[in-house]
């Protein structure tokens, strides 16, 4: 009886050794993983992001303690998961179509001090859950909102109208004679966007001759918007 009780004692400490080697082997790996993708997985930045996130997780988890999987296997699956964020950010960095996709795009809530109630539905909110996203904006009347958009990682990002966003402004009664315009982006990536030009009433030509102007080429831009005060910004490939 002696017996089968020390070699149940082996098996029992062989399993924990096991264990512990591929626990600490796995953490190892997780190290060198968000390193390598740095701020991809911790920000969570995009949908991509936080799939790649919770997989990641996932694996490490089954490759740690699940000694019924081979480890070898999980690792395979490890490297093929981490390839697939690689390729996957590179080719949304090249592409601003695909970018989109993966990334999605903000979520415009309110505009001009007006609720958007078809976007709010979109992004399956109700005003109350709005309401608590202002508040932890540190926004408790609504009112006060010009602009508020739903951001790729779930944040709100809100811009409160001219009165609310210095208080001395608001306690002496100053209101700016000017209202505040969204910036539009007319290029991005080297591409012009066509529809923000017609926003604006002006053509590929009026964009072209700006570029002109400045010794510049569509494909020599990598951003360039109107701002809020109507001023062109460029922002070229070569910055120096």
């Amino acid at each position: 009886m002696s017996g089968l009780g020390d070699d149940g004692l082996y098996i029992h400490l062989g399993g924990i050794m096991e264990t512990v080697f591929r626990t600490a082997l796995s953490f190892s790996l997780l190290m060198v993983i968000t390193y390598t993708l740095g701020k991809l997985i911790n920000s969570k930045m995009t949908h991509s992001h936080f799939a790649v996130a919770i997989t990641l997780g996932s694996v490490i988890a089954n490759m740690s303690f699940d000694l019924n999987i081979n480890f070898f296997s999980m690792l395979s699956s490890l490297i093929t998961l981490v390839a697939i964020a690689l390729v996957t950010s590179y080719v949304s960095l090249k592409n601003r179509r695909i970018r989109k996709w993966v990334a999605g795009k903000p979520v415009k809530l309110v505009e001009k001090g007006k609720i958007l109630e078809g976007n709010l539905a979109k992004a399956f909110l109700t005003t109350e859950m709005l309401n608590q996203f202002l508040r932890e904006n540190g926004i408790f009347d609504i009112e006060e909102v010009e602009y508020a958009f739903l951001e790729n990682d779930g944040k709100l990002s809100a811009l409160k109208k001219f009165p609310y966003r210095i208080p001395v402004n608001h306690q002496f009664g100053y209101i700016s004679p000017e209202s505040f315009q969204m910036p539009i982006e007319i290029i991005v990536d080297g591409e012009i966007l066509l529809s923000n030009l017609g926003r604006i009433n002006n053509g590929e030509e009026w964009i072209t001759g700006q570029l002109k102007d400045r010794g510049l080429k569509v494909k020599d831009v990598n951003y360039a918007v109107l701002n809020s005060k109507g001023k062109l910004f460029i922002d070229t490939y070569k910055d120096f």
